[in-house]
């Protein structure tokens, strides 16, 4: 992959493909990194052949980036997000008023009540059965 800053930078590393960027705001070693358009070329023969330091640079970047390979990031996910929801949220600060940008979404969308939703959100008797 030939690029400058994008994201996409960091799913073609989880593959274990180098990547050549050009003038890149956080060069690090599992990066290709040029900064003149006359190295473009080279650099991609470079990575094409994939340099022993370069790949093992990118094998610990996975490493750091995404440790888990077993299929069930996903579940984790969830089951933090179900923790979460179940236990007690009055140690957390209360969002800030935000008065203004309150009103201007509200006289842009015409939509005036009285309901306020001013408690975070607990699910008190849900119990997650793990399969």
């Amino acid at each position: 992959m030939f690029s400058d800053t994008t994201s996409a930078i960091i799913e073609f590393l989880l593959q274990e493909k180098p990547v050549v960027t050009f003038r890149n705001n956080k060069p690090d070693s599992h990066l290709i990194d040029i900064s003149e358009v006359s190295e473009i070329e080279s650099a991609l023969k470079h990575a094409l052949a994939k340099p022993n330091d370069t790949m093992v640079a990118i094998k610990k970047f996975i490493l750091q980036t995404h440790p888990y390979f077993d299929g069930k990031s996903s579940e984790r996910v969830i089951d933090a997000t179900i923790h979460f929801l179940t236990k007690d949220k009055s140690h957390l600060k209360s969002k800030p008023w935000n008065l203004i940008r309150k009103w201007k979404m509200r006289k842009l969308l015409n939509y005036y009540t009285l309901k306020s939703y001013d408690k975070p959100i607990t699910i008190k008797e849900y119990q997650l059965e793990k399969k």
